[in-house]
């Protein structure tokens, strides 16, 4: 993704998904201008969990930004980014991306085992679902019931990552319709021949997994909960709008 704002600006006046290099990454090729709208009406103004289908296809999360004062006598702006599709993008073809069936307000999308195969989730649903692209035929990968709502799925080989349950909510705002509210959730991962499944950690609250290419090791955004005491000694807890990167294993 590439993104420019003026400095003090609430939102950016545009992003792009662009294509370049690591040796070269300010020579970018524009693949699609952000936002714009999909058949039906949805408006697309983010995206994320860029990933690589194939050698020329990209699937990606898109999501609709919303910002908003959260409270009446807040001074800050929050950003709630909620996925509205799954998408693919032929890098031949710029400015044409394609909706995947049956992933209307999805909340994580991940390559499977090829250019045939993706896991995605949707917003408060707690299962995971495997598609085959080129049949539509969808199964259930995992279900993990009454932990809560899956998503930000990372698939590598027979290891799938999850965020699941947490500070998320899900349901229509007066203002903005269908939006999710997600401040991290419980870092699984998840077996998928065995349907084995471990908790990582449960001290704070997590976001985007992703696991290495040898499924040895977990990297993900977490963020610390903070306890307060009121003044009738009452704790609450809040979660820190700022994050830190954790490895679980080793890579």
């Amino acid at each position: 993704m590439s993104v420019g704002s003026r400095i003090d600006a609430i939102a950016p006046p545009g992003s792009t998904i662009a294509l370049g290099t690591l040796t070269s990454p300010a020579n970018r090729t524009r693949l699609q201008s952000l936002p714009y709208t999909v058949p039906g009406g949805r408006l697309h103004s983010g995206a994320s969990q860029l990933r690589w289908l194939s050698a020329s296809r990209l699937i990606y999360l898109a999501e609709r930004v919303d910002y908003h004062i959260r409270c009446d006598r807040c001074v800050e702006w929050d950003t709630l980014a909620t996925g509205m599709d799954v998408m693919w993008l032929d890098v031949a073809q710029p400015g044409s991306p394609q909706r995947v069936a049956g992933t209307e307000f999805a909340s994580g999308v991940s390559v499977g085992a090829g250019a045939d195969e993706i896991y995605y989730t949707l917003n408060g649903d707690p299962r995971v679902y495997r598609q085959t692209l080129s049949t539509g035929a969808v199964t259930v990968a995992h279900d993990f019931g009454a932990a809560g709502a899956a998503r930000d799925v990372h698939v590598v080989g027979n290891n799938l990552a999850a965020v699941v349950g947490g500070r998320v909510a899900y349901g229509v705002d007066p203002a903005f319709g269908p939006t999710a509210w997600d401040s991290g959730g419980v870092l699984h991962v998840v077996d998928l021949q065995t349907g084995g499944d471990v908790i990582l950690d449960q001290t704070g609250l997590y976001r985007r997994p992703q696991i290495s290419p040898t499924g040895s090791a977990v990297v993900a955004e977490g963020y610390r909960l903070i306890l307060t005491s009121g003044p009738g000694g009452e704790i609450d807890t809040t979660v820190d709008r700022r994050s830190d990167l954790y490895l679980f294993g080793q890579p």
